[in-house]
């Protein structure tokens, strides 16, 4: 387990920042957080703080990329909605202007998706001077990727769900069934994204530090949806749905088992801080350092929701219905959580 210097805290910044950015598609580009404050005495580490400050400054066109995707792939999905929430059929209107917009938001997500520059790593050799910032650096050069994957799935859904929403709006019933399927897949889409920047933020952050754990806890569980998605596509095919119980049982005994280490290494951590962070700097981690103990209940309730759902499906097919909205407001917590602990590091 790791204790707290300047650098160490903001690499767990930056980690923590990409739970924030995967699961609050409606944040500005702009709330990238800063890098937090050096004690003045101590030079190396103010050089440290400029450097990460430049990384979060570097990174902001990645992060924009993927809250514009993840926002068009929401109003995407609202096309579903449209047709599928009532039996009666949707206004030719209020279609035309759905698909007006995803057209125009489509044109500029692929913008956005072409102008997309290459991670500027050269800029940052000073950083490889120290293993936390090598690895922050590595794991920061996969931004675009990942940036630019989440993109190209909002891109390629969009040419699935705008025919059958046409079609489906009047009355075509194998573009209803189709469409159905479709929608699966955009939410399967949406939590792989997801864990995609919840990975590259372990990989900043490392081993022995309570977002690391608390990531991996959510990956987990993410997967665990994702699983349960599957399933509902699989619903005709026993030897599937067999291995996808199997799986979601690990999954969830994987969240579950990360959940339990976040709160001790909190306070192993807070207990092993660096001489060289200012006692500014220190209230700071130790309020937003407060909060993991609540984040790591936040997800062994989703954990155990995701089990009661399963086992009442058992019974009641129609249960499945219940996931989403059950697990609304404990992700809403997970996002706030995150969100306390980025304006605490963050000054």
């Amino acid at each position: 387990m790791r204790g707290l210097s300047v650098l160490t805290v903001t690499v767990l910044l930056l980690g923590a920042a990409l739970p924030v950015l995967a699961g609050e598609k409606g944040a500005p580009a702009a709330a990238a957080p800063a890098a937090p404050a050096a004690a003045a005495a101590t030079p190396p580490a103010a050089a440290d703080s400029r450097l990460m400050a430049q990384l979060v400054q570097a990174s902001a066109p990645y992060q924009a990329l993927v809250l514009s995707s993840e926002a068009f792939l929401g109003e995407v999905m609202d096309g579903g909605q449209l047709v599928l929430a009532s039996e009666a059929r949707p206004a030719a209107a209020d279609v035309a202007a759905w698909k007006a917009r995803v057209l125009a938001s489509q044109a500029r997500i692929r913008a956005e998706r072409a102008a997309l520059p290459a991670f500027p790593s050269s800029r940052f050799a000073a950083v490889r001077s120290d293993p936390e910032g090598a690895r922050l650096l590595t794991a920061m050069a996969k931004l675009p990727k990942v940036a630019g994957d989440v993109a190209d799935n909002s891109l390629t859904l969009a040419d699935r769900v705008v025919p059958l929403v046409e079609k489906a709006a009047l009355g075509d019933q194998a573009a209803i069934l189709a469409l159905r399927g479709v929608l699966i897949d955009g939410s399967i889409a949406a939590l792989r994204a997801e864990n995609a920047l919840l990975t590259i933020g372990v990989a900043m952050s490392g081993e022995g530090l309570p977002q690391t754990a608390l990531s991996r806890s959510m990956i987990a569980s993410n997967e665990a949806i994702a699983d349960f998605y599957e399933m509902l596509k699989a619903i005709e095919d026993e030897g599937r749905l067999r291995q996808l119980a199997t799986k979601m049982a690990e999954d969830l005994n994987e969240a579950e088992s990360q959940a339990n280490k976040v709160a001790p290494l909190a306070r192993y951590a807070l207990g092993q801080a660096d001489s060289s962070i200012s006692p500014d700097l220190k209230r700071r981690i130790e309020i937003a350092f407060a909060t993991y103990d609540e984040s790591a209940k936040v997800e062994l309730q989703l954990v155990a929701l995701i089990r009661q759902v399963m086992a009442r499906m058992a019974e009641d097919p129609a249960a499945a219905q219940a996931l989403t909205a059950e697990a609304g407001p404990l992700v809403a917590r997970r996002i706030e959580l995150n969100n306390q602990r980025l304006r605490a590091l963050g000054g």
